[in-house]
């Protein structure tokens, strides 16, 4: 089977300001991981915890 990993960024009002006013990617992401976003390495981490998939599973579809 299957499984998705995904990284699902919820625009709030905080993140459409950054964005507004054209703030960094990296800015962005660590508002929206303070705000609780999970990455796509933390998506995979989870799924490898729960034995779903293999480190280097995670590891080959989360590397750029």
């Amino acid at each position: 089977g299957r499984e998705s990993v995904m990284e699902i960024l919820e625009v709030d009002d905080d993140i459409r300001d950054l964005i507004l006013h054209e703030s960094s990617a990296l800015k962005i992401r660590e508002m929206a991981v303070a705000k609780g976003m999970l990455t796509l390495r933390d998506a995979g981490l989870q799924r490898v915890l729960k034995g779903i998939t293999t480190v280097e599973e995670m590891i080959r579809v989360t590397s750029a």
